[in-house]
């Protein structure tokens, strides 16, 4: 069985992009928001999450602060077109793994 992504972009176009781009190497699941990342976490147990920092509602850096340093925690690569040196040193202290 593949290894499971976690794709958490509010864009569903990114969405699909990033799911045609990945499988069938990954099982894709995805999420719109935080409050829907957290609970496919917790129900999927992915290997890898594709998180984008600007989400509605809370951001992406409130989710990666959650799971960046708890046990078994899954490699997250945080995405934004909005990016900036600070966000991304943020990102990296928080947990990112790019």
């Amino acid at each position: 069985m593949p290894h499971t992504l976690l794709v958490v972009d509010d864009e569903p176009a990114a969405r699909y992009a990033i799911r045609r781009a990945f499988e069938p190497e990954y099982r894709v699941v995805e999420a719109g928001a935080v409050a829907e990342a957290r609970e496919r976490l917790q129900a999927e147990r992915p290997a890898l999450v594709l998180l984008d920092y600007n989400l509605p509602g809370e951001d992406g850096m409130v989710l990666l602060r959650e799971i960046g340093h708890t046990p078994e925690a899954p490699v997250v690569i945080m995405l934004t077109a909005h990016g900036s040196e600070r966000v991304a040193v943020e990102a990296m202290k928080a947990g990112a793994y790019d």
